[in-house]
């Protein structure tokens, strides 16, 4: 007796094999998503361009920087957007490519969240560079008026030639 008669009746039931090919399926996206993102974090750590540091000699209040580009900040996120543990937020990038004074140099901020003081290195303030107060699906908003903190990584300074 030949087995191919009965090929119909087996591929129309629900079999374990079915079961073990979807949860196959599964594993090899979740494989195929996870090589892209390590490919991606590789590619943006070791084959992007490194910026200029802004660091030596340290900045000082009044000095007019320029904020980079939206696409050279972009390269230097990470898929949290995040350069060195600092976020930068939606309402920055619409400050890239501007000029700004440097307002103050910050060395500690008190943490409300942890509520403890933080010490930190390579922010400073802009001079009039505050947060909107506009938070996503909520209709009232925030009255805090907080400053944005920057990283001097994210600024060129102006030559006065260049003013």
């Amino acid at each position: 007796m030949c087995q191919f008669k009965y090929v119909n009746e087996i591929a129309a039931e629900d079999s374990w094999l079915d079961d073990k090919l979807e949860i196959l399926r599964k594993k090899m996206l979740y494989v195929r998503w996870r090589v892209n993102r390590l490919r991606d974090r590789f590619a943006r750590r070791y084959l992007a361009t490194k910026p200029e540091v802004f660091s030596d000699p340290p900045v000082s209040p009044g000095e007019i920087v320029r904020v980079r580009p939206k696409r050279e900040i972009q390269g230097m996120l990470d898929d949290r957007r995040k350069y060195k543990g600092l976020g930068f937020l939606l309402e920055q990038f619409s400050l890239c490519g501007s000029t700004q004074m440097v307002l103050k140099e910050v060395n500690y901020f008190y943490d409300e969240v942890m509520e403890k003081q933080v010490k930190c290195k390579n922010l400073v303030f802009l001079e009039d560079c505050h947060c909107s107060g506009i938070i996503p699906f909520l209709s009232s908003q925030c009255d805090l008026n907080c400053l944005l903190f920057w990283h001097k990584d994210w600024l060129v300074r102006k030559e006065n030639k260049d003013i």
